[in-house]
């Protein structure tokens, strides 16, 4: 799934649309990708209708699907005027350029333009794919002339709306609508996208990073639940908004080395990989050259960016097309096809980790806004991705049983007390993890969090975080809820567990200033494994036989990051589920694997680096050099700044790997049959070990094209057209 995005204007003559194909093909694009961004409707209709005409009908007879993507927050102001518009509390409109402005998604009349606007591309024009562009709020508190500011009294008709930005239960009540009214918004526009006959819909959801892009800038708080707008049944995928140009800019708040680093995109995009396939901006320059504070993006840090998010097993890329920037995508000609040719093939992620994540912990006042909360995310994520290099999800808590059906494959959820759950969502968490035996839950905090629940604002003890979780891990809290030290006091964790493999080590140091005052519950499977030197317990385990739960009383912080990655290593253990197949590694190797079998490996080093995969039993694809590897170890240097990718292979499957699709959904291979189902291509190709001798598409027997490589054959159905197919093969 490999985008090429442009706009009416850089494509409006036929010789400009064929150089826009020609360069699709040479970098190994496979979606046609234009645009709307806040256009004067009378040029949509007029003037640029033929433009936008001709690049459908262009797409399709080339056999690309033919996507519009549709700004659905910025107005232009022609149509739809001023009194939808989004407005600050004191009534001041959030302008864009001269004329346009942010819109407001309380308002019926902007969200009937989008629909009238789809209506056109997909039934006029001819897209058969359509996308909707950054759901978020410019402001904070809506002032009086906003839409949303009737629509909080109509829902809320007891509450006064707050007036300055404290932490109350009305100031959280008009966050929580926010998120509400966004969310219906977006479900909205899907939903009558799919009934006027989009094939796919997408949408581009905000930064999960905090950011200082086109968000309130006293809170950073956009009340874009990506998660959640992801779960909505209609989206069929995802194009993150995050691009190499904003990194580089300085638009990012994680408050640390990796704010400006091209490497933050391997956190951001993984972020979004909740079920649904992700399209990954790869900017190839910036498409704001204009303002200073967007400088050309240097090659070697785009090459950088380009290799983490590969590194994420998205499903595709999608960069920037004007007709002007060819040199500079030859300059990392090295890199992007590669990524391109990698990630079509590329399922569902297979990591077994997991964080709750709830967007109630980013809608506080000061002094809990979403940048001083973050960091109690942030000090996991990232020991966990860059420096255990461990890929871990991020789920939604609004939407957790969607989420967890469509991750079948998860072992471990991870919880901090900040991101709270509701008494509902922990039960959809308890009902999981008793489903299938082995299943683990790993919660963390040092006692004091927030409530989901906006009738109660400010810090809260954690029982009131996860309502009835802890007891569930066989734990109380007591009163005070946190047992505060000394200043200056660090906590030296005492082993008090029998197990041989008991992780962290005896004696370990933390500096902390506080931990969780809790209890183990009498006569529950629950252990004290750690305490502090008063013998408070810091550290428990409930071992039920078939479910586990370890609850650490150290909260999240830097310094508590490497326990944190120390007992998810012993949880793993414990339930032997299969460790990083990616081991021995250096700091600058990232990978991240399918549960069809491959694993993206991208080196981010300016020099080569050593790494070994290891799995057993099996053979490896290489999918680049198209070879056999018979060892299930693979010990070997990965060259700078490179991207190398195999599949795992069961010794006795005929079905190697699946070339050229626009994406493959699933594969199920054995020793006499495989089948695939994907979203075939213009030059999709299966690579066999064995010529089979039958295959079926889509319930029909299919001629096929064979030709003999080295050690392999390659399968071309003869009926195969661009679209969604079952293929099945017979040996």
């Amino acid at each position: 799934m490999n985008a090429l995005i442009t706009g009416p204007h850089e494509v409006a003559d036929a010789k400009a649309l064929q150089h826009y194909i020609d360069d699709m093909q040479r970098w190994g694009n496979d979606i046609a990708y234009n645009t709307y961004y806040a256009l004067p409707y009378s040029d949509v209709t007029g003037s640029l209708a033929d433009a936008y005409r001709n690049f459908a009908l262009k797409a399709r007879t080339c056999g690309f699907p033919a996507c519009i993507q549709i700004q659905a927050t910025i107005c232009r102001g022609d149509v739809v005027g001023i009194s939808e518009a989004q407005y600050h509390h004191d009534n001041r409109l959030e302008r864009w350029g001269d004329c346009g402005f942010f819109a407001s998604f309380a308002s019926t009349q902007w969200k009937d333009y989008l629909q009238n606007l789809t209506n056109l591309f997909i039934r006029e024009y001819g897209y058969n794919w359509i996308v909707f562009q950054e759901p978020m709020y410019k402001v904070d508190i809506p002032g009086s002339l906003d839409r949303f500011h009737r629509l909080f009294l109509r829902t809320h008709p007891d509450e006064e709306y707050p007036g300055t930005r404290e932490e109350t239960s009305a100031y959280l009540k008009l966050q929580q609508l926010k998120a509400e009214t966004l969310y219906n918004f977006f479900a909205d526009l899907v939903k009558h996208a799919k009934s006027v006959g989009a094939e796919s819909v997408g949408l581009m959801p905000w930064f999960f990073t905090p950011t200082i892009e086109n968000t309130p800038a006293e809170t950073l708080y956009t009340a874009c639940d990506n998660g959640r707008l992801a779960a909505i049944p209609e989206v069929d995928f995802l194009v993150p908004r995050i691009r190499p140009d904003n990194v580089y800019a300085n638009d990012l708040r994680t408050g640390d080395e990796l704010q400006k680093s091209p490497l933050i995109h391997y956190s951001e995009v993984i972020s979004h990989c909740v079920g649904k396939p992700v399209i990954a901006l790869a900017n190839p320059r910036s498409e704001q050259q204009w303002r200073p504070r967007y400088p050309r993006i240097p090659a070697d840090y785009l090459r950088k960016s380009i290799l983490a998010t590969t590194a994420t097993a998205a499903n595709g890329t999608a960069a920037y097309w004007n007709g002007h920037n060819n040199d500079h995508n030859g300059q990392l000609q090295d890199v992007l096809p590669v990524a391109n040719y990698v990630l079509t093939r590329i399922g569902h992620q297979r990591t077994p980790l997991a964080f709750v994540f709830s967007l109630s912990a980013c809608r506080h006042a000061e002094p809990y806004t979403w940048p001083n909360i973050w960091p109690f995310y942030w000090n996991i994520a990232k020991q966990v991705l860059f420096h255990e290099k461990w890929p871990m999800l991020t789920l939604s808590a609004d939407v957790l049983d969607e989420h967890l059906k469509m991750n079948p494959q998860l072992r471990m959820l991870i919880f901090e007390e900040h991101f709270a759950l509701t008494a509902e969502q922990v039960e959809t968490v308890v009902k999981w993890w008793h489903a299938v035996p082995g299943r683990v839950l790993l919660v963390i905090g040092s006692g004091l969090g927030f409530s989901a629940d906006p009738n109660k604002p400010g810090i809260r003890p954690i029982k009131e975080t996860f309502p009835g979780l802890l007891e569930h891990i066989g734990i109380s809290q007591d009163i005070p809820p946190r047992i505060d030290l000394k200043p200056g006091a660090k906590i030296t964790l005492t082993n008090r567990s029998r197990e041989h493999y008991s992780l962290p080590q005896n004696g370990t140091v933390v500096d902390t200033t506080s931990i969780a005052n809790i209890q183990r519950v009498f006569g529950s499977p629950t252990s004290v494994m750690f305490t502090d030197g008063h013998k408070h317990p810091v550290i428990t385990k409930w071992n039920s036989g078939s479910t586990f739960g370890y609850f650490l009383g150290l909260g999240s912080s830097p310094a508590s990051a490497p326990v944190i990655t120390q007992l998810i290593r012993l949880a793993l253990r414990t339930i032997k589920t299969t460790l990083p197949p990616v081991i021995n590694a250096d700091h600058n190797i990232f990978w991240n694997g399918s549960m069809d079998g491959y694993v993206v490996v991208a080196n981010t080093c300016d020099a080569p680096v050593p790494a070994t995969i290891h799995r057993e039993p099996c053979l490896y694809w290489d999918i680049i050099k198209k070879q056999v590897i018979k060892s299930p170890k693979l010990c070997m240097d990965f060259p700078s700044n490179s991207i190398r990718a195999f599949r795992w292979v069961p010794k006795t499957a005929k079905l190697y790997d699946v070339e050229d699709a626009i994406h493959v959904q699933c594969i199920s291979a054995g020793a006499g049959k495989a089948e695939v189902n994907l979203m075939a291509g213009c030059a999709t190709a299966f690579i066999v070990r064995n010529i089979p001798r039958e295959v079926i598409m889509d319930d029909e027997t299919s001629e096929i094209t064979v030709e003999e490589c080295t050690d392999f054959y390659r399968i071309r159905l003869n009926n195969m057209c661009s679209g969604n197919h079952t293929v099945v093969f017979r040996w």
